[in-house]
């Protein structure tokens, strides 16, 4: 039950700051999606396992926009060394955004909004899914109405160099009346190294809470860095991403994430 309630604990903690995605860039073509988020717990939370699924699609609109949308599903359980078990499926909160900016040009914005759909009972799938998938923390916890906007950067630097960066803000709101309203400062970049059949490529992404004045700049950040790459099949593009948490604190109740995706460009 410790463990249990360490997770719960972390995930509360931990809707407090995230980071955003910066693996795949601007959206040029139509494509659907499907990646798994694989955890690996700390021996404080032995007896804990997880995985995160998350569909996506992106679809290209008229005039340099695209329409992307997110849902996730949580599968977790816990065993305890008393023999106690039991699982936990859930739905998480689905993301509907927008895309947009000049054809061809190396910056464009997104915006964006999570919809509170999941069920606050589902204690364990959430503090699972928080630890799991920490730079979209706010599609598992209930409750929470997020929208946020960002300034994107994506440019070849270098002969097969490509570097991707991300800031703007985002904010929170409780829809039960019983919290207040966020806004964080979401930041990142990634540099990939492209060739035609494949990208490899290393990240690293924050967030940091503004409107808390707690302890300094390093207490009211979390980031994490990343490591993976893809293939590219025809119009199949699976890929294997590792994720590693900087910060003091989830290091001890998580020490990686792996994702496996596979996206279809139509």
């Amino acid at each position: 039950m410790r463990t249990l309630l360490s997770l719960i604990v972390v995930a509360s903690l931990s809707a407090s700051v995230s980071a955003q995605n910066l693996w795949r860039g601007r959206v040029t073509q139509s494509n659907v999606g499907i990646e798994f988020l694989k955890p690996n717990f700390t021996d404080r939370n032995a007896g804990t396992t997880g995985l995160v699924t998350t569909l996506s699609g992106a679809f290209t609109l008229r005039g340099g926009t695209a329409l992307v949308v997110e849902m996730p599903f949580i599968f977790s359980s816990y065993s305890s060394p008393f023999g106690l078990s039991y699982d936990e499926s859930a739905l998480g909160n689905p993301y509907l955004g927008l895309q947009f900016g000049p054809s061809g040009s190396s910056y464009y914005g997104d915006i964006g909004v999570r919809l509170p759909l999941m069920d606050e009972h589902q204690d364990l799938a959430r503090g699972v899914a928080t630890l799991a998938d920490i730079d979209r923390f706010e599609a598992y916890i209930p409750h929470v109405f997020q929208a946020s906007a960002a300034v994107n950067f994506d440019h070849e630097v270098a002969p097969s160099l490509r570097l991707l960066a991300r800031i703007g803000p985002s904010f929170d709101v409780s829809t039960s009346g019983r919290g207040g309203t966020n806004l964080y400062a979401d930041y990142g970049v990634t540099f990939e190294l492209q060739q035609q059949e494949f990208s490899l490529g290393a990240g690293y992404s924050a967030r940091m809470i503004l409107t808390s004045d707690a302890g300094s700049i390093d207490d009211r950040t979390i980031d994490e860095a990343v490591l993976g790459g893809y293939f590219r099949i025809d119009r199949l593009e699976p890929g294997l991403q590792a994720r590693f948490p900087l910060d003091e604190y989830l290091r001890r109740e998580i020490t990686a994430t792996y994702l496996v995706s596979l996206r279809l460009t139509m």
